[in-house]
C-alpha cells in the first residue's frame, strides 16, 4: 500500500475545552508567526497536510480537529456556529495567548474566521477564507418547517451517512475527489474514518448531520464582518459549483465584500471547492505571499 510521505509531518496535542478533548495537529515553530487552519464540515485537520508541505516561510502551525470530527471528542448534541466561536477563542487563549493570528478556513471553517475575525479585531493579522464567506440568506417564515424538521431528526436513531470496507471507502474517496492521488488518499483514510462494527465510516458525529434550527441571519453576519480590521482574502476554485453559486448573485456578492475594507480575492484555477485536495501547491503560495 503507498501512502503519502509528508515533507513536514505533525505533531498531535490534545486540550481541554469546555471539558471535552479536543485535539491540535501542530507543526511547531515558536518563533515565527501563528497560523490556524480551520477544516470545513466533513472533514479533519489531517486533510492540511498536503497545502502545508508546500509552505516555503516558517510558521508556527495549529490545526484542530473540530468537536465531533476527527480524533475531537463527540459532544453527543446538536452542534451550532456559536459552539465553533468559542471553542477556537478557547483554543487561541490556550495556545497563543500573546501571539497575534494568521486564520485560514476553509469552508465551514472560513465562515468561522470571517465571524471571528469580527468578533476579537485586534488579535488578528489576517484572515484567508477558502470558499467560506457565510450561508445563504433565510427567511422568518422558514422557522416553523425548520423546527419541525430538527425535531423529526433528533428523534431518529443516528448513524453515519455511509460505511463501507477500506477498499470501498477508498474508491469512494478517489471518485470523489479524483485530484488525489493514491498515496494521499491513503494517507487520508485512517484520518477520515472509524471502524463501524468491521466497516468504516466517516470520522464525524452523526449529529453533526441534524439540521440547524436557528435561521442564518446575514445581517448579523455583515455586522460583524464590518468590524474587522485586518485584510481579508478570498480564495475560491475556478470550477467550484459552490463558489461561483454564491458570487453569481452580483448584488448579493457586491453587498458581501462591502463589509471589508481590505478584500482581495484569488482565483485557484483546475480547483474545485476542496481547493486544499486539488490545488495544495497553489493555496501555499497565496498564504506565504500574504504575510507582510
Amino acid at each position: 500500500m503507498k501512502r503519502y510521505e509528508a515533507s513536514k509531518p505533525s505533531l498531535v496535542t490534545s486540550i481541554k475545552v469546555f471539558e471535552q478533548d479536543m485535539f491540535i495537529r501542530r507543526w511547531p515553530h515558536d518563533a515565527a508567526p501563528a497560523l490556524y487552519l480551520l477544516h470545513g464540515w466533513m472533514d479533519v485537520s489531517a486533510s492540511f497536510q498536503f497545502m502545508v508541505d508546500h509552505l516555503s516561510k516558517e510558521w508556527d502551525i495549529y490545526a484542530p480537529d473540530w468537536p465531533g470530527f476527527g480524533l475531537s471528542s463527540w459532544w453527543k448534541k446538536p452542534y451550532y456556529f456559536p459552539d465553533y466561536y468559542a471553542v477556537l477563542d478557547q483554543i487561541i487563549r490556550t495556545l497563543s495567548p500573546l501571539k497575534s493570528i494568521h486564520l485560514v478556513g476553509h469552508s465551514m471553517g472560513g465562515t468561522v474566521a470571517c465571524m471571528y475575525a469580527g468578533i476579537r479585531p485586534a488579535k488578528m493579522m489576517q484572515v484567508i477564507s477558502l470558499e467560506g464567506f457565510g450561508l445563504k440568506p433565510t427567511r422568518a417564515e422558514q422557522a416553523p418547517d425548520r423546527y419541525r424538521e430538527w425535531l423529526d431528526q433528533l428523534s431518529q436513531p443516528r448513524r453515519t451517512s455511509s460505511r463501507a470496507d477500506r477498499a470501498g471507502f477508498l474508491k469512494r474517496l478517489l471518485e470523489r475527489h479524483p485530484s488525489l492521488s493514491e498515496e494521499q488518499a491513503n494517507f487520508l483514510l485512517p484520518h477520515l474514518t472509524l471502524d463501524w462494527h468491521g466497516d468504516l465510516g466517516h470520522a464525524a458525529d452523526p449529529l453533526h448531520r441534524v439540521v440547524n434550527p436557528i435561521l442564518y441571519s446575514l445581517e448579523q453576519a455583515k455586522a460583524t464582518w464590518k468590524r474587522i480590521q485586518c485584510p481579508v482574502h478570498w480564495v475560491y476554485g475556478a470550477e467550484s459549483e459552490l463558489a461561483h453559486s454564491l458570487m453569481n448573485d452580483r448584488n448579493d456578492w457586491e453587498d458581501r465584500i462591502r463589509c471589508f475594507d481590505l478584500f482581495t480575492e484569488h482565483r485557484v484555477a483546475e480547483a474545485g471547492h476542496m481547493l486544499h485536495y486539488d490545488q495544495p501547491a497553489a493555496l501555499a503560495q497565496i498564504i506565504d505571499g500574504s504575510r507582510s
